[in-house]
């Protein structure tokens, strides 16, 4: 699988959006600063299970469903990185 840290920010990223939080926001109704939301967001912070727990509580929904966007936005890329690593393999 691919670095799930970009698609985890991305899936943060559009439920905040979809609820009209700004990353302030968020960041005050979770207890985190917003400079830490803002990097996790961008994927250029590896974010922890307790942060991703208190995030998903201030967005009201479980953990699991911001785990399983980030994976559906992950699969796409994972499935065509396997399709070119098939298609570099010598025929035997």
């Amino acid at each position: 699988m691919a670095d799930l840290a970009p698609h985890v920010g991305r899936a943060i990223r559009q439920l905040r959006e979809s609820t009209g939080l700004s990353q302030e926001e968020l960041a005050a109704e979770a207890g985190l600063h917003r400079t830490y939301i803002s990097l996790v967001e961008r994927g250029r912070r590896n974010i922890t299970v307790d942060a991703l727990s208190q995030i998903a509580e201030a967005l009201g929904v479980y953990t699991s469903r911001l785990i399983a966007d980030a994976e559906k936005d992950a699969a796409p890329a994972a499935s065509s990185q396997s399709t070119q690593k098939a298609r570099r393999r010598p025929r035997a």
